[in-house]
């Protein structure tokens, strides 16, 4: 071969790998935007347009919850957040999922006209279910009420045009059991469906994760992956309220023939999170070989661990106790660190409550020490107890758990008892889902057996003061649940308002437990009932509630 030849055959090879490097299309991903009335708020819209900008992002997908509520500002500024991007320039194509954020409070609206003034203000070009073929690819779009029968009709005939490829399901809420957090937040039927279609990568939202959990993307018989959220994300933390985290991270897919590469990245500095392993989905999609299962994350995983020698330090103080410990070690962080509470009881120690820590995982900077409190709630005066951390890697296995011992004095909280009962069931009516006036039935052991949702109610009385006072309530109570967590509410019915963020109880039967809800009024007339919601149908006994108004002075000294 001459040198000429051989030169033009090395060029063409080369062009041809370059070619082959190049992907098809790159399709963007955001969710949980949540636009207000201010232009402001759509600041996070505007950056993760210029990160897609600069990555020359084809299409742009928006899982769902565009607004707060279903206002024509909010869909100004996010269409004005846009237009600042990329002004003249042609904008790449946009998906949008419909859901619950974006309709009014309006209800002689439609969803239908709601989501037709949407797709006027945002100028979409597809309906709320939809099926739209871009470089070949399908693209199908739900809106989140959809139902099972327009669900799989979609689906099914997506997949039957183009059998070869994967069919990108755009969706608000995740399939049921597949990404992070979605045996609450995600719908079962959605999963049994999907699991007859394994080209189908379905994208959700709803869930308001962080891309940093590894959990969000999920695989069995189809892929599943989760958007996170712009702006903020949510932990679980079992027996304490849900803790939340600025996030600012987006999704881009990278389409090849053979593949899919997804990267994820901070929408403000526009730093790609773990550039060396992005996610990768190889074509055709074959659960044997897929990457991201259950199985070999498990397998795969190893659990952190504390330092040898490492305790749990304990300091009383005159509003609860603060609990101190090292940060245990694993080069992915620590997702969660299980906080358990004992308390000596004729000599043995019992266990009364839980309250897990958030862990390090998707932080750059690990502080060498985590620092939790626990309020006067949970203390009585005293009496000795054991702290017992443990911490928990983010596929699910835990390390050696340490602990600490410490007494208290005299524990008291200042404030005014309003309602207290020993015997609640008694005293307190317990009653079915959050309208109806019918009790909720005891068992023969004397639990309440419910399969939802149910409340219980206190005297309106109880309840007299101004707007933002504030509450605390003491439970102790006897649940016997299923593998998922309930939420506990404070919750005034009419208008619906929540005195509390969302409280998570520990899933199983873990005996007589102690949960602290701290809540304030939002509106001087509110009352409120306590409300179990979510997660697996059970059974409970209410052995104790107190619920005492706190004064001024104790409210502006106190620990948040």
């Amino acid at each position: 071969m001459s040198k000429r030849i051989f030169t033009v055959v090395t060029a063409l090879f080369c062009c041809a790998v370059f070619a082959s490097a190049k992907p098809i299309m790159r399709v963007a991903f955001i969710t949980d935007t949540h636009v207000k009335e201010k232009p402001e708020s759509a600041v996070l819209v505007r950056e993760a347009y210029k990160l897609f900008r600069q990555h020359k992002v084809d299409i742009v997908v928006n899982c769902g919850d565009i607004a707060d509520r279903f206002n024509e500002k909010s869909y100004k500024n996010y269409r004005d957040a846009v237009s600042a991007v990329y002004g003249n320039e042609k904008a790449p194509v946009e998906f949008f999922a419909y859901a619950n954020h974006d309709l009014g409070r309006d209800r002689k609206i439609s969803q239908d006209q709601y989501f037709a003034l949407l797709k006027k203000h945002l100028k979409i070009f597809h309906d709320p279910e939809s099926i739209s073929k871009i470089n070949g690819y399908n693209f199908v779009t739900v809106r989140q009420s959809v139902s099972m029968q327009k669900f799989e009709e979609l689906v099914s005939k997506a997949v039957k045009d183009t059998p070869d490829k994967p069919v990108f399901l755009i969706d608000h809420m995740p399939a049921g059991s597949t990404v992070w957090d979605s045996d609450t937040w995600g719908v079962g039927w959605r999963r049994m469906i999907l699991e007859k279609y394994p080209q189908v990568i379905q994208f959700s939202g709803h869930i308001h994760g962080t891309l940093a959990n590894e959990l969000n993307i999920w695989q069995g018989k189809f892929t599943a992956v989760n958007a996170g959220g712009l702006a903020y994300w949510h932990a679980v933390l079992l027996g304490n309220v849900v803790a939340s985290r600025y996030s600012d991270m987006a999704l881009i897919m990278e389409v090849y023939p053979k593949k899919l590469v997804m990267r994820r990245f901070f929408c403000k500095s526009k730093r790609e999170y773990q550039p060396d392993t992005p996610w990768v989905v190889s074509l055709p999609y074959s659960p044997e070989t897929a990457l991201y299962t259950e199985a070999k994350r498990t397998a795969s995983s190893t659990a952190p661990e504390f330092a040898p020698g490492s305790k749990v330090s304990v300091k009383v103080e005159h509003d609860g106790a603060v609990i101190e410990f090292p940060k245990a070690g694993h080069k992915d962080g620590v997702f969660t660190y299980q906080l358990k509470l004992f308390r000596k009881d004729n000599g043995k120690w019992v266990r009364f409550s839980r309250k897990d820590v958030m862990g390090d995982f998707d932080l750059d900077f690990r502080p060498d020490k985590v620092t939790t409190f626990i309020n006067n709630g949970y203390l009585d005066s005293n009496k000795e107890y054991k702290v017992e951390v443990t911490p928990q890697h983010i596929f699910g296995k835990v390390g050696k758990t340490i602990s600490g011992e410490f007494a208290t004095g005299t524990v008291k909280t200042p404030s005014t008892v309003v309602f207290e009962s020993s015997n609640p069931m008694k005293d307190c009516k317990f009653l079915e889902g959050l309208k109806s006036n019918t009790p909720v039935k005891l068992d023969a052991d004397g639990y309440y057996d419910f399969k939802r949702e149910a409340r219980l109610v206190f005297p309106d009385e109880i309840w007299a003061g101004p707007t933002y006072t504030q509450f605390r309530v003491t439970i102790k109570m006897h649940g016997k649940q299923g593998k998922l967590r309930w939420t506990l509410t404070m919750r005034n019915p009419k208008p619906t308002s929540n005195g509390n963020n969302r409280f998570y109880t520990e899933p199983g039967d873990n005996g007589v437990q102690r949960y602290v809800v701290d809540m304030y009024k939002s509106r001087a007339n509110y009352k409120y009932y306590l409300l179990i919601r979510e997660g697996s149908p059970g059974k409970v006994r209410f052995d104790y509630i107190k619920i005492e108004r706190l004064n001024d002075l104790y409210r502006r000294n106190q620990r948040r």
